[in-house]
């Protein structure tokens, strides 16, 4: 395979899985809202439309409606970030620099640690609501505690890694920049997930209601103006790593016949000695 040809190979294989990764992130915020969107629908047409389902009347119908659309909207979502790590996987794979491959890597850690851990303390929580309910206010206490921890560990992961990225000379200016704003994208989300924490405790202290209500308010209004900004510059970033691709096709010179032999450079050398001699 010559020079030419792999350049030109790396650079679709570049822009597939960035590309892909785009297109799994837009995904992960459709499927909420149609999901969102279809519920409200199903319930108003079973409002509307009696024994729909012949289940002892349209209550019933409606939780079984519900729930599978909970299950569609799940296993959609499942599928969806599925995709996203098996380009990100791949995406790491493209990198010829060892420190960028792992640095990618970490990303992709950061995303089955928060999977994990969110599953272990939905599961733990569940456990003790439903076996051991005596521990389930205890149990309430310590969740938003767990959230914190875990959200720092993903949120350090990831920060450290966008900007090794952001900083390695491995890839152009627009690259760079994109992995930046994939770093500051992280922090939002780590703050985010701080003025949730604040919130809530805030939530449980006793107190003036209407003060904590509106600290609270403030604390949402936040929340959705910081995470519409940490949206705009995850796709802002992606999109630059994808239009900034480093391996871009170069016309590869042939500089072979231009080489002499060391017998040849000998006799030159000495053709020139004797000539100045």
């Amino acid at each position: 395979m010559s020079p030419l040809f792999n350049n030109t190979h790396m650079k679709n294989l570049w822009k597939s899985y960035t590309g892909n990764i785009i297109k799994a992130l837009i995904a992960s915020l459709i499927i909420p809202v149609v999901l969102i969107l279809v519920i409200c629908i199903a319930i108003a047409m079973l409002h509307s439309r009696t024994n729909i389902y012949n289940i002892r009347g349209s209550l019933e119908g409606e939780f079984a409606l519900l729930g599978l659309l909970v299950i569609v909207g799940l296993l959609a979502a499942i599928g969806v970030f599925i995709w996203y790590m098996v380009n990100l996987s791949r995406f790491a794979g493209l990198q010829a620099d060892p420190q960028d491959k792992d640095n990618i890597k970490k990303v992709f850690n950061a995303h089955i640690i928060n999977i994990v851990g969110g599953i272990c303390i939905f599961g733990g929580v569940m456990f003790f609501i439903y076996v051991v309910p005596q521990y389930a206010l205890t149990v309430a206490k310590i969740t938003p505690w767990c959230t914190l921890l875990l959200s720092i560990i993903i949120s350090s992961m990831m920060i450290s890694a966008y900007k090794n990225l952001s900083g390695s000379l491995n890839f152009g200016d627009r690259c760079r920049d994109g992995f930046d704003c994939l770093r500051v994208s992280a922090v939002l989300g780590l703050i985010i997930v701080v003025i949730s924490f604040v919130s809530e405790i805030l939530g449980g202290i006793p107190g003036d209601h209407e003060i904590r209500l509106v600290i609270q308010s403030l604390c949402n209004v936040f929340i959705l103006i910081l995470g519409i900004i940490s949206i705009v510059r995850t796709f802002q970033g992606w999109s630059r790593i994808k239009n900034d691709c480093p391996y871009e096709e170069q016309v590869i010179l042939d500089h072979s016949a231009d080489e002499i032999s060391t017998e040849e450079s000998t006799q030159l050398v000495n053709a020139l000695q004797e000539a100045m001699g």
